[in-house]
């Protein structure tokens, strides 16, 4: 009876320590969700306040989120991903070409690694980077790189994104 009793109290005390086990990783998914979507937050109030040349409202929104990012999930995240794209657009609104550069290339490389090469935002990424080199810089060879880079992305997608493949196109037409 004894030994039946030491069982019962193992296999409740066991349930009652996994349930503890299940409810605190509930609890942390939940504080991951909260942060990644308070940083998509400021991401997204960063990237409109640099369209609307609020570039200090811009800076300190994504600088927010960057953080924020960089803490909870490392430094190859999605979301730490799409703070340095917009850091390199508010860089790129500006007119900080180097820093916009620098940007771009950091979200293109965490794309690629957490994406793979064959996704929607990475085309994107080489098509901000060949914006750069096009408008900005005047490297008319380096821009043809990218944004041929962007196209021949977007072509093998198997959910084509024809607004960004009629940008590229334009783009190459024009450079």
């Amino acid at each position: 009876m004894l030994t039946r009793l030491r069982y019962r109290g193992l296999f409740f005390a066991s349930f009652l320590l996994l349930w503890l086990f299940l409810a605190c990783e509930k609890e942390k998914a939940e504080k991951q969700i909260k942060t990644k979507e308070i940083a998509r937050g400021h991401n997204s109030l960063g990237f409109n306040h640099a369209v609307l040349a609020n570039f200090d409202s811009a800076k300190k929104h994504l600088d927010l989120a960057l953080k924020s990012g960089l803490e909870k999930f490392g430094k190859n995240h999605i979301v730490v991903a799409g703070s340095y794209n917009n850091l390199g657009a508010l860089h790129y609104f500006k007119g900080d070409l180097e820093p916009a550069i620098d940007y771009f290339k950091k979200s293109l490389q965490i794309r690629r690694q957490v994406l793979g090469e064959e996704h929607p935002e990475v085309a994107h990424s080489y098509s901000n980077i060949g914006m750069i080199y096009y408008r900005s810089i005047g490297d008319y060879d380096l821009a043809l790189e990218y944004f041929k880079r962007a196209l021949a992305l977007q072509e093998k997608l198997p959910k084509r994104v024809p607004a960004e493949e009629a940008s590229i196109h334009n783009n190459l037409g024009v450079v």
